[in-house]
């Protein structure tokens, strides 16, 4: 069995003196490892482990290195949720340690699972969980108030924003360390615009708020205990053609109002920053329930130029589902896999038979690895910094060779006036709040 580094074995007796404990460690850093040992330790009988669906198969390959006598049950499969439940809580062996490994979309519609004996719940990803009110957040709270032990496990525990605290320490087992609700949430730690109601404008007490974190939060930076290849970020401004351009300001001034000088929203901010980004790569939604309509094609353009001087394989990110045809018919010398929700062409990919993989940014931000690809190119971007760091990830990892090299195509407006791509591009560079970033400079 292979020994832990120093930092798994700090994560490990980290957990063993808390009953709940959060690990803040990045990419490559072993996390999975650093769990199953844990539950090796504890001699757990039921460990249940909720995880983004493309990590499971993960859990089962480490368990084999690092838990060989653990009994490994996948809740994913073919069958209902009901159905695959029933199966589950069959081939629970007593006389084992149990592993039972699910994804956070479907565990919720397991209810038997609340029944079971929980030595050791670990919620992998566990910033997926920061919707308090959505029902896996709120399926994970149940499930960690009777567990014995829960850890919780990501490289970006935060997500967006410190607010994604209170969702996600309530469903990992902490409602009170913070105020019970969210508007006492908000009271105590966040400046709240006084006219858009919900819109957090920026943070206060920080220092009390880290202090909070600090009593159950282990942290491990990837740079600090890997010696990773450089990773280096360029953008390739993108003119956009006259109608994108007028598309983009005709759709900016529908959704944004001006009254007494101060900008009005008409819809919530992360729709209205999504449908200006992606108007940026020419798809202009006019109305949310209508497929967008396309405008122009700048940025395939640009990609069409630029992939013809990259050697070797390389990805593709894209955020908007009609992006793909638009990069596939950019790349037409080449046969292009894709990886979304509507296609899986990982295996090809990894395995050589194809060289350029689109891949939707939903799809392709956890548990995957593109490190064959030296080179990415961002079609479009997240305005959250978690979607983007995990994307970055997938190439910039344990098993990367050499430099990593990574383009972003950002459109630009005639007349200097900066683009929601230009915004959330700098945002970037200062990883901060990317709405409030580009919502400020709108």
């Amino acid at each position: 069995m292979p020994n832990l580094w120093k930092h798994q074995r700090r994560l490990v007796d980290h957990a063993h003196s808390h009953r709940v404990s959060f690990w803040a460690a990045g990419m490559g850093t072993g996390k999975t490892a650093s769990a199953l040992t844990l539950a090796r330790e504890l001699e757990s009988t039921v460990t249940l482990v909720g995880c983004p669906k493309a990590v499971i198969p993960a859990w089962g390959s480490q368990a084999a290195l690092w838990y060989p006598r653990a009994n490994v049950i996948r809740l994913d499969g073919k069958g209902t949720a009901a159905e695959r439940c029933a199966r589950a809580l069959a081939a629970i062996d007593r006389r084992r340690a149990n592993i039972i490994v699910g994804n956070y979309e479907s565990m919720w519609r397991m209810p038997p699972l609340l029944g079971l004996p929980i030595d050791l719940l670990v919620c992998d990803e566990c910033h997926r969980l920061k919707a308090h009110r959505g029902k896996a957040a709120k399926y994970f709270a149940k499930l960690a108030a009777k567990a014995a032990k829960v850890v919780g496990l990501s490289g970006t525990l935060l997500g967006q924003e410190p607010i994604d605290a209170f969702g996600v320490y309530r469903a990992c087992g902490l409602p009170n360390r913070f105020p019970r609700t969210l508007g006492a949430f908000q009271q105590q730690f966040c400046i709240m615009n006084p006219r858009v109601r919900g819109w957090v404008m920026g943070y206060k007490n920080l220092d009390e708020f880290t202090e909070i974190l600090a009593r159950e939060t282990m942290r491990v930076r990837t740079e600090d205990v890997l010696d990773l290849p450089p990773r280096i970020h360029t953008h390739l401004p993108v003119e956009l053609s006259s109608p994108e351009a007028e598309a983009y300001q005709n759709l900016r001034d529908e959704l944004v109002h001006e009254a007494d000088g101060k900008a009005i929203l008409v819809e919530n901010k992360l729709v209205l920053v999504l449908r200006l980004l992606q108007a940026c790569s020419g798809h202009v939604r006019w109305d949310q329930s209508e497929a967008p309509e396309k405008i122009g094609s700048s940025k395939a353009e640009v990609l069409a130029d630029l992939v013809d001087g990259i050697d070797g394989p390389f990805v593709v990110f894209y955020r908007f589902t009609a992006e793909c045809a638009d990069i596939k018919a950019a790349i037409h010398r080449k046969e292009v896999g894709e990886l979304s929700g509507n296609r899986n062409d990982l295996a090809a990919f990894q395995a050589g038979d194809l060289d350029v993989l689109a891949v939707q940014i939903a799809a392709g931000g956890t548990g995957i690895d593109l490190t064959r690809a030296s080179h990415a190119i961002y079609y479009s971007g997240s305005p959250s910094v978690t979607d983007m760091e995990q994307s970055y990830a997938r190439l910039h990892r344990p098993g990367a060779t050499g430099t990593v090299f990574i383009t972003h195509l950002v459109a630009r407006l005639p007349g200097g006036k900066p683009s929601a791509d230009e915004l959330l591009y700098r945002g970037l560079q200062g990883k901060g709040d990317l709405l409030e970033s580009i919502l400020g400079s709108i």
